[in-house]
């Protein structure tokens, strides 16, 4: 009997030190992503902006660019643009979002 119980509760403990050194699988999540304003006139500027959280290394991407030390980019662009945020976590996964911003040309 003396055996059952320490082997059941090495079993118990086995899996409590499993449960606690096991990562998150959610991978990575991205909390906001904005383009301010999404429409402007030719010659201003907009501001993509994201926040992202996860468990592991995150690589965040904008436009296949990796920007995973900041938080925000300004842009001024000539012709109507979407901005892809590329968000890669761990096991491989990656969440993309877009944002597009329209450029109203001057007459």
């Amino acid at each position: 009997m003396n055996k059952f119980k320490i082997l059941l509760v090495s079993s118990i403990l086995l899996v409590a030190i499993v449960a606690c050194t096991t990562s998150d699988k959610r991978g990575a999540r991205v909390v906001s992503f904005r383009a301010e304003p999404l429409v402007i006139n030719e010659g201003e500027t907009v501001t993509v902006s994201w926040e992202v959280e996860g468990t592991g290394p995150l690589k965040v991407l904008l436009r296949n660019v990796d920007v995973s030390d900041k938080t925000s980019m300004t842009f001024t662009p000539t012709t109507d643009i979407s901005y892809f945020l590329d968000v890669e976590g761990p096991y491989n996964k990656t969440t993309r979002l877009w944002r597009k911003v329209t450029v109203i040309k001057a007459e």
